[in-house]
């Protein structure tokens, strides 16, 4: 059980599918959670905290979530609640926040930078644009090839 926690801290994941490839069956699924709890509580590394979700979840919808430093952020802030009219603008390629209190450096993690730059936020329309490939890679995966109905 240790090498499948190991491979899946590994791979940054927190799920296994268990294949029975004879069969051609999917047998079920381990988490990392229940492993810990079998091991007495392996370090699994920490879970993601609510922002981090959040963060990736904008993502995902193509919405840019950036970071400020606390004095900016409370500039703001005040600058909003005097000004709720103004325009507050998000420039995720030079990563700064304009507003009436001025600009501001803004956090934007460099994966999620790209993505937003490169339009490759959208994970549907990524596997919708590569066509057969999806089928080819299936076809090529031996728990996937000839899986019973």
């Amino acid at each position: 059980m240790r090498d499948v926690v190991d491979t899946l801290r590994c791979h940054g994941e927190t799920h296994c599918l268990v294949v029975d490839r004879d069969g051609r069956r999917i047998r079920g699924l381990i988490t990392a959670v229940d492993i810990a709890r079998r091991l007495n509580h392996v370090d699994l590394g920490a879970a993601p905290t609510f922002a981090e979700i959040f963060a990736g979840n904008c993502t995902a919808l193509g919405l840019p979530c950036v970071t400020l430093a606390k004095r900016d952020l409370d500039a703001l802030m005040d600058s909003v609640e005097l000004d709720p009219t103004q325009e507050v603008g998000v420039d995720v390629e030079a990563r700064t926040v304009t507003s009436r209190a001025g600009v501001m450096t803004a956090g934007v993690p460099d994966g999620t930078r790209t993505q937003l730059l490169d339009g490759t936020w959208d994970a549907t329309a990524q596997l919708l644009s590569a066509g057969s490939a999806i089928e080819d890679t299936a076809a090529a995966l031996p728990y996937l090839r000839d899986f019973a109905e």
